[in-house]
């Protein structure tokens, strides 16, 4: 195992808070990260189009956190796509955070609301897939502040609870994934929290037709398709094309956004 792993307490405990079920649930699935969905060709190339997308967007360079840090992805995607950015890697799962040092990240195992890190201390916070987890969206926000340099950037990705969201239901294994912790937040109110603490620069929603067809460990689309990383490129293309139809972009399944640091 790599040694890039952080010896930090919180509140006199090495390990943060989280509801059992949630840790559970992570713990599990973490082996699902690395060895499906990160590694069928047909949603890797989805996971690295989604990647490319938000790491293009600031420069590939400085201190970067990456919140709720998974299995280490965002260092994978980062040696695929290129750049020379100085990653840490926080999340609250023991199994995934084993998983992001095997991949050669530098983790810790941290609370979003209790970061272990000096005021001003990051040019970058990324968060792909991972602040809806949180029950305390606002006091997330905060402590992101905090770390963040004046005129840092903010990086997320989160689901939108749009009308699609309720065909979540009728994708299989679905509780396998998820615990009651887990909501989605309309893309109003979800800029509406924010911009107490941030100036958003960017805002854009994705993922119409592709999105919910490339998280393979729930429903693998190679099974029902002969040609899938071909089908999905495809799927990408019609999504880029849909999402600037305004009556049709605030049903896609997520959001992108960038933020600023405010003093």
């Amino acid at each position: 195992m790599n040694n890039n792993r952080f010896n930090i307490k919180h509140n006199g405990k090495n390990t943060p808070k989280m509801p059992s079920k949630e840790r559970a649930v992570q713990d599990k699935v973490s082996s699902l990260y690395d060895d499906i969905r990160y590694r069928k060709p047909y949603s890797r190339t989805y996971h690295l189009w989604w990647s490319k997308m938000m790491l293009s967007s600031v420069p590939a360079e400085g201190k970067w956190l990456d919140i709720g840090c998974g299995t280490g992805w965002l260092l994978i995607a980062e040696k695929e796509l290129g750049g020379n950015r100085k990653l840490i890697g926080i999340d609250l799962s023991h199994e995934m955070l084993v998983r992001a040092q095997n991949n050669g990240m530098t983790v810790a195992e941290a609370d979003v609301l209790n970061l272990p890190f000096k005021n001003n201390y990051f040019d970058v916070i990324h968060s792909k897939g991972v602040l809806h987890h949180i029950d305390d969206f606002e006091s997330a926000l905060r402590e992101i502040k905090r770390v963040l340099k004046p005129n840092g950037t903010l990086i997320l990705a989160d689901p939108n609870s749009g009308p699609l969201r309720w065909m979540e239901n009728l994708i299989g294994h679905r509780d396998d994934h998820f615990s009651e912790t887990h909501k989605s937040l309309s893309a109003d109110l979800y800029n509406k929290i924010l911009s107490r603490h941030f100036k958003t620069t960017h805002f854009s929603y994705f993922g119409l037709f592709a999105y919910p067809f490339c998280i393979p460990d729930i429903i693998d689309l190679g099974r029902y398709f002969p040609a899938p990383t071909l089908l999905v490129k495809t799927l990408i293309g019609v999504d880029r094309l849909l999402t600037k139809i305004q009556g049709l972009r605030r049903l896609s399944w997520a959001f992108f956004v960038i933020a600023k640091k405010t003093i």
